[in-house]
């Protein structure tokens, strides 16, 4: 029986799991590929159509210690990134929910659907490592 679990796939390591600076190197290409292809695909007009511009409006005004439930602010900011709609769109999230919406305030509407893209993907792959 001990037999076994010594020869499980699990406790066997073998020189492919080594991690070496080429396979480091290579999963940091392949990051860098992904998110400039991410970057590039991402045009202004096309952040404005998501329903990540309410969140980042959200977290826009929570930076700058103001409401984020004004309607006129949040519109205004939402315009600015290419919002075409005459009626704002607000985070329907209670208040707790301004954890995940406060570090986009800290960027620009590219770049934090960039970041907003890549966390939704990174926790994807986390959470089927985990199943």
């Amino acid at each position: 029986m001990s037999t076994l679990l010594e020869t499980s796939p699990r406790t066997r390591r073998t020189s492919k799991d080594k991690v070496t600076p080429i396979k480091v190197l290579a999963a940091a290409l392949m990051l860098a590929v992904g998110v400039s292809v991410l970057a590039d695909g991402m045009s202004d007009s096309e952040t404005a159509k998501r329903d990540y511009l309410c969140y980042w409006a959200a977290g826009q005004q929570l930076v700058h210690h103001r409401n984020p439930y004004d309607g006129d602010a949040i519109l205004r900011i939402q315009r600015g990134a290419g919002y075409k709609e005459n009626h704002p769109f607000y985070m329907r999230n209670p208040p707790t929910a301004f954890v995940i919406a406060y570090p986009l305030g800290l960027v620009g509407a590219r770049a934090g659907i960039v970041l907003w893209s890549i966390a939704i993907v990174a926790c994807l792959m986390l959470s089927i490592r985990m199943l």
